[in-house]
């Protein structure tokens, strides 16, 4: 009897576990919740107020060309919102809602957050909600790209452009601001945006593999990209390998020195607003002592050989600013007393621009005897 009560538990407890792994992903959410905001590929933001902004959440970067008109859309969506203005009244409750606008008939979701209503003010010696966290209206459609894949079929090869479907998250104090918002503030975004990012929608064919971008773009100061600064669009791509020569200026054990830096760069992205740099460097240094006998200037050449690993802001500015970095070189051919023996140079965080590093740096032989601050500054051209 015990055996058959166990056999039933276990076949009970299997068809429990084959039951999960067999959930298929919620329809309601695949239908309202794609792309999800902030969470797809490219995001870019405008701020039409201190109260309202616009994120646009899109698959492919080339969408931005082939976009329908969002101005139409937000309009069919105030209309379709009229009926429950009596339902998103200006009250404390926190709503999102979901419009989706595709070639098929309009859908809308409504979620309360409640809990996130708890908050209050004192107006007039009364107690009043007050609403900290704004209300989020999305309009989700459907836009073809430039990317395309290739098929073969019978013979006959064909590439079909790949579409996805995109989102304009509306983040404002009440679902009824919507329609508060200027005729035509939608194509202006997008005009501001697309020369932007024009010479990436080129590029975006079958054979791109899908970046990241991400900007922001202050509407009340006539579309001016607020973040990143200095470049025309921010996105993450894949590593590039150059080559670059520098020359660079120090100050070593009480000598300053000049030299020629040579360095093969690996250089790939790390998140949105960093990136990153190794490099295999090697460095020609000069000093020029004056020899106490014959009183004549004597040109003497030391070589390092080392490895620099390096993270800053993209892109650089004109201003310096303090980047991550760590960089260990080797002296691999000695030709002054300035150095002794298997001496080590480790290079500290520096100051950057576009134009100009200092590096500040110890220099130690053997087990860091001999220990001595450097400094040196390397110019880009």
């Amino acid at each position: 009897m015990k055996k058959m009560i166990l056999f039933f538990l276990l076949l009970a407890g299997t068809g429990n576990v084959l039951h999960a792994q067999l959930d298929l992903p919620d329809p309601t959410d695949i239908t309202f919740n794609t792309p999800k905001t902030s969470r797809s590929n490219i995001t870019f933001t405008f701020f039409l107020s201190s109260h309202t902004r616009i994120l646009l959440d899109l698959a492919f970067i080339s969408q931005v060309e082939r976009l329908p008109d969002l101005d139409s859309m937000l309009q069919v969506a105030v209309k379709m919102l009229e009926p429950l203005q009596d339902s998103l009244r200006s009250d404390g409750v926190v709503r999102r809602v979901d419009v989706v606008l595709r070639n098929e008939l309009p859908k809308i979701r409504i979620i309360t957050h409640p809990e996130l209503s708890n908050t209050y003010t004192i107006k007039d010696n009364e107690l009043m909600e007050l609403k900290v966290n704004q209300d989020t209206v999305r309009l989700i459609g459907y836009a073809q790209s430039m990317l395309q894949y290739g098929r073969k079929e019978d013979g006959v090869f064909t590439r079909t452009p790949l579409g996805a479907a995109f989102a304009v998250s509306i983040i404002t104090d009440n679902v009824g601001d919507i329609a508060k918002i200027e005729p035509g503030q939608l194509k202006k975004c997008l005009d501001v945006l697309r020369p932007k990012v024009q010479k990436y929608t080129k590029g975006n064919s079958y054979n791109v593999n899908a970046l990241n971008y991400r900007a922001s773009f202050n509407m009340n100061m006539g579309g001016q990209m607020v973040s990143p600064t200095n470049m025309s669009v921010l996105y993450s791509g894949e590593p590039q390998t150059t080559i670059s020569v520098a020359p660079t200026f120090g100050f070593a054990r009480g000598s300053f020195t000049t030299g020629l830096q040579a360095s093969f760069n690996y250089n790939f992205s790390r998140g949105y607003y960093n990136r990153t740099s190794l490099r295999l460097v090697t460095e020609a240094e000069f000093n020029f002592p004056r020899d106490p006998v014959t009183n004549k200037v004597k040109v003497e050449v030391n070589r390092f050989i080392g490895l620099h690993l390096r993270q800053y802001n993209k892109p650089l500015s004109d201003k310096l600013e303090l980047a991550a970095n760590l960089s260990l070189s080797y002296l691999l051919t000695k030709n002054s007393s300035l150095y002794e023996k298997n001496t080590f140079r480790l290079g500290l965080p520096v100051l950057a621009s576009k134009r100009i590093s200092i590096e500040p740096a110890l220099l130690f032989n053997d087990f860091f005897k001999n220990t001595s601050l450097s400094l040196r500054i390397l110019f880009n051209f």
